[in-house]
This record gives C-alpha cells, sequence and structure tokens, in this order.
C-alpha cells in the first residue's frame, strides 16, 4: 500500500473514532501539513469518502438528514 494510500485509511480511522474534525485537528494528528491534508481531503471527497464541511471533514454517513 502507497503512503498516501495508508495517510488516507489512517485519516478515514480517525472520523470514524471521532466524528467530525478540523483540518488542524487531522493534520495533527497524522503528522502532516494542512496542504497535505487538504489535498487528501479533495481526493477523498471527489469519491465520496468523506463530506468537506468548513474547515474540515466528517464521513458521509454521519449526516443526519
Amino acid at each position: 500500500m502507497r503512503h498516501t494510500e495508508q495517510r488516507e485509511e489512517a485519516l478515514l480511522r480517525l472520523l470514524r473514532l471521532g466524528g467530525q474534525q478540523s483540518v488542524a485537528e487531522l493534520s495533527s494528528s497524522l503528522g502532516v501539513g494542512t496542504a497535505t491534508l487538504r489535498r487528501d481531503l479533495r481526493r477523498l471527497s471527489g469519491e465520496g469518502r468523506v463530506l468537506r464541511t468548513y474547515g474540515g471533514a466528517i464521513l458521509p454517513d454521519t449526516v443526519l438528514a
């Protein structure tokens, strides 16, 4: 598994455990810069795996209609 894929899986685990989190929280937890984290979120959002929020992200299945 590539490093990017490992980081994205770790990001998804953090969101599953902690719910909505900010870019700053996620980047700190993963030990990467905010620009790297935002690229990961953009890619995962494009795949429908996360929903971007103002300043952060949440998993799609945690959003209540």
